[in-house]
């Protein structure tokens, strides 16, 4: 971006403070509800305590947060609450504490459940719109390992390879969205749930040739996934030494993102230490998978429901401009994704100011 087009940061030191009059303090939650509410709130954005009227987004969340908070009230409060409301009257914790309200009313009126189905099995799904995106753009550039996701653990003591193994087989029984492949059918997308997991550990020796590491996982890294051919996902052990280990798991951004990190953490780990111990994983089973709500979605976006919202959201977006952001190169016809991390020690008040905003 141009330097000079940038405005320059001002210290919070540069700011007046509002007068005493115009601080509007902090209002409390009003009710058991509220207060439930805003503990899921202050346990998904790390605070201490949250405002009953603040936004979900100015008070540091986003799309992933805000999908987790939704989780968390759907098993809590056992109502559905959509994400777009997020963006409307659910923001904060007194609006979605109404929404909730709303949805106990409806239920109790016998409303239709918006609960997700399962699906037929063995007919291929359609993708949900993440899973539309990742496919065209591996489509665009199939050798492209920009959209690989990885994770790397260092592991110091023995760890029992075909333990392991079956952990990894067991997880990807779990999680089906672990054995699905990604075809085309009638020149549409579809995602095929396989009956037998294909991904597997592969062992990597490299006790005395610890220098190799950083190529052998870069090499893995790398490597495309066929998306028709097997589920996208790989794992790799490296040995270095008796007792030092690093497992590399590499998945393609079209089975996960960033919060299913700690969810197949968790999950492996117990199945690890389940295939140790001899006994079955102590887990409690998926009612619903990925595939059975790519198929929801599917149904849900026909009929009137899905062109009312059209509609509304075209009125709501006519006029608005494109962003156009300042930049000091021409891009390029072909994206290389080639960058670096640049790091710049700020002063402690300008730190200590961004830290003030959230």
């Amino acid at each position: 971006m141009h330097r000079s087009r940038v405005p320059d940061l001002t210290s919070h030191d540069d700011i007046a403070p509002p007068p005493a009059s115009a601080v509007t303090p902090p209002r409390r939650a009003a009710g058991a509800l509220e207060a439930a509410l805003a503990g899921l709130w202050a346990a998904v954005l790390r605070l201490k305590r949250v405002d009953r009227d603040a936004d979900f987004f100015m008070m540091g969340g986003d799309s992933l947060r805000g999908a987790d908070l939704l989780d968390q009230v759907r098993a809590v409060f056992g109502v559905e609450i959509p994400v777009q409301v997020l963006f409307e009257d659910a923001g904060t914790v007194v609006g979605m504490a109404r929404r909730i309200e709303q949805a106990r009313v409806m239920l109790a009126a016998g409303a239709p459940s918006r609960s997700i189905p399962r699906r037929p099995q063995g007919v291929p799904v359609p993708l949900s719109h993440a899973q539309a995106r990742a496919w065209f753009l591996n489509r665009l550039d199939p050798h492209s390992g920009a959209y690989h996701e990885t994770r790397i653990w260092h592991v110091d003591g023995d760890i029992d390879v075909a333990a392991l193994a079956k952990a990894i087989d067991l997880v990807a029984r779990r999680q089906a969205v672990l054995r699905t492949r990604f075809v085309t059918v009638d020149g549409e997308p579809r995602q095929v749930v396989d009956d037998e997991p294909s991904v597997a550990l592969e062992a990597v020796d490299l006790d005395g040739q610890a220098s190799r590491l950083d190529d052998e996982m870069r090499a893995r890294i790398e490597r495309p996934f066929d998306l028709a051919a097997a589920a996208p996902i790989r794992f790799a052990l490296f040995r270095l030494g008796p007792a030092r280990h690093v497992l590399l798991r590499v998945w393609h951004h079209i089975i996960a993102d960033g919060l299913s990190s700690p969810v197949l953490q968790r999950d492996l780990g117990e199945a690890y230490a389940a295939a140790r111990g001899g006994y079955p994983p102590r887990w409690t089973p998926l009612a619903v998978d990925y595939a059975d709500y790519s198929a929801w979605l599917a149904s849900e976006l026909r009929g009137p429901s899905f062109d009312e919202s059209l509609r509304v959201w075209t009125r709501r977006l006519d006029g608005v401009p494109t962003l156009g952001l300042p930049a000091d190169r021409v891009r390029p016809a072909t994206q290389s994704f080639r960058g670096d991390v640049v790091s710049r020690p700020l002063p402690v008040d300008v730190a200590d100011g961004l830290k003030a905003l959230g």
